[in-house]
């Protein structure tokens, strides 16, 4: 899975091997399987990550019990939610996988 990582990074910037072998040991594959959760609300999100297959969504429930879908994350795409990350405050969304997919994560603030 890390080859479909290095292959969108390589669309985006020139990295020497060095720099590429750096970012993979900095970074972890997850596999997932349909409806499986890469994040629920009230967890407080911690990764950056990269869709490598499949299709997340990100959605929330209001007080009424109704879905708002706020983003679908396919392949070759960056997800999270970043203001969970930053205030590290519980988040308000919820990520099911809507097809089996495999992220690549790293903890926030390594690519920094």
């Amino acid at each position: 899975m890390f080859e479909i990582f290095r292959k969108y990074l390589k669309t985006k910037i020139a990295l020497t091997n060095q720099d590429l072998a750096l970012i993979e040991s900095l970074c972890n594959i997850k596999k997932l399987r349909k409806n499986q959760y890469l994040l629920q609300a009230g967890d407080v999100w911690k990764y950056d990550s990269f869709v490598c297959k499949g299709l997340l969504k990100l959605y929330y429930l209001d007080a009424k019990g109704l879905v708002h879908i706020m983003q679908f994350a396919p392949e070759n795409y960056w997800t999270g939610d970043r203001e969970s990350m930053d205030s590290e405050l519980p988040s308000k969304y919820s990520k099911p996988t809507v097809i089996m997919k495999n992220v690549c994560w790293t903890t926030g603030g390594k690519f920094s």
